[in-house]
């Protein structure tokens, strides 16, 4: 079996390599690229974490974006060098025209730049990657992954472009379309991406596992806050909890690929960073996804309860936090322990 370009011959008890291909210049700048991100990660959730508990709540997504830049061009490189569906790259390519054009309106002081950014650009990109990774864990025939990856990207600018002009607009009939077309489009994607994943092969790294986290992640913020959006007007502390887990959407889907890469540039048909990173980080994210949802649902309906009321919700948060940098810190440590040496 092929794994990016290096062939693996896959036994039943473990793999072996066998036509050794040398290491290309772009696979050794793709790797450094997505081990910095790792590394930018690592640096980003601790300031993050050390804000919090100093309550000073620092920019985690000014400094995690610039991490996600380099894990993003990373993998960019790497399918580029290595047999990658025109439609793949294209999709890529538009994720990234928008990721770009997001960063310009934002520095203009455009205040929907980031969620175009944040909430178009990530998904699209993610969308990319996903499809790339399941080319690698899944048996499915390659005359699929053409129509399914349009598909997917195409209902994923829908959604984002709904739930931006439902806040953008601020009127209430905007959301329930929303809600309804969010809500079908949303089986819909989910359908595409679980398919991969019902017909396995051999591989044996966690790529699968961060990718489908992440995108079920995206479905999550895109479709259940139009339940919220539907009975009452928008507010800033919702678009603000959808990005913040949109970026941690994105850093799971790259830290994916990352393991994909390291395991193909190792030659070893095994997980690279191990279980413990991957529940560590997506257990912290989703802890805090769920508390900052109900957090908005109680801000939105109960705008007068005291403030110590949201005392569990901030030890919460510290809580999941705490997680997702550990998790980080375990995975930079096993990335930095199995560094190839080809």
């Amino acid at each position: 079996m092929c794994f990016g370009g290096v062939r693996l011959e896959l036994w039943r008890g473990g793999a072996s390599t066998v036509g050794l291909d040398t290491m290309r210049s772009s696979a050794r700048t793709s790797y450094v690229l997505v081990f910095a991100f790792v590394l930018w990660g690592l640096f980003g959730t601790t300031f993050h974490q050390v804000t919090l508990l100093q309550g000073t709540a620092g920019q985690f997504s000014v400094i995690i974006a610039w991490g996600l830049l380099l894990g993003v061009l990373g993998t960019g490189v790497y399918m580029a060098d290595v047999p990658t569906p025109p439609r793949t790259m294209w999709v890529w390519r538009v994720g990234l025209v928008g990721y770009g054009l997001g960063w310009l309106l934002e520095g203009f002081g455009v205040g929907w730049g980031r969620g175009l950014r944040v909430l178009w650009a990530y998904p699209l990109i993610g969308t990319a990657c996903y499809f790339w990774l399941a080319s690698h864990f899944s048996t499915l025939t390659k005359l699929w992954y053409p129509r399914a990856i349009l598909n997917v990207a195409l209902y994923f600018s829908v959604l984002a472009g709904l739930t931006l002009l439902t806040f953008g607009l601020g009127i209430r009939w905007v959301g329930g379309l929303a809600l309804v077309v969010n809500t079908l489009f949303g089986v819909i994607i989910f359908t595409h991406v679980l398919k991969p994943l019902t017909l396995r092969n051999e591989n044996r790294s966690l790529a699968a596992n961060w990718a489908i986290f992440a995108m079920c992640l995206w479905l999550m913020i895109l479709s259940m806050p139009s339940v919220l959006l539907t009975f009452a007007m928008p507010q800033p502390a919702l678009l603000a909890w959808m990005q913040d887990a949109s970026e941690w959407a994105m850093v799971a889907m790259v830290l994916g690929m990352t393991n994909e890469i390291s395991m193909v540039l190792r030659q070893q048909n095994r997980p690279t960073t191990g279980w413990l990173p991957f529940w560590l980080v997506a257990g912290g994210v989703m802890l805090s996804a769920l508390g900052g949802m109900m957090h908005t649902g109680i801000t939105l309906y109960a705008p007068n309860l005291d403030a110590t009321a949201f005392y569990p919700f901030e030890v919460l948060n510290l809580f999941a936090g705490a997680c997702r940098t550990a998790g980080i810190a375990v995975y930079s440590l096993a990335l930095g322990l199995r560094n190839p040496n080809h």
